[in-house]
């Protein structure tokens, strides 16, 4: 598991890299969880948690590495509303965490 800090020990590039890792684990935890990703209706909300420095103010282009993969993977399904905090520390010192509420497609039962 990755670690470090964001203007510190990490780079601006290195923090998107890590947002959009965090993003595909996002879309492959719902995958395994649901099937596939059809069902997913539309991402609704991110946040993103960003271990940062008290000098770094690019919070916001970090959580663009997520927010970029979403749409790519999932079309319009992936427009979201979001917000992203900075953090002097997150757990296990990792760089980047998410949060996600996603809306999924309701399955009707089978016809007997």
């Amino acid at each position: 598991m990755p670690k470090g800090r964001l203007g510190q020990t990490l780079s601006l590039d290195d923090g998107i890299a890590f947002a959009r890792e965090a993003a595909l684990e996002l879309l492959l935890t719902l995958c395994e969880e649901l099937g596939s990703l059809e069902r997913v209706q539309q991402v609704l909300d991110i946040q993103g948690f960003v271990n940062a420095d008290a000098s770094f103010e690019e919070h916001a282009k970090v959580l663009d590495g997520a927010s970029d993969v979403l749409v790519d993977v999932l079309g319009d399904a992936g427009l979201h509303a979001r917000s992203v905090f900075g953090c002097v520390s997150l757990r296990g010192g990792q760089p980047v965490i998410l949060r996600a509420v996603v809306g999924l497609k309701t399955v009707s039962p089978d016809p007997l």
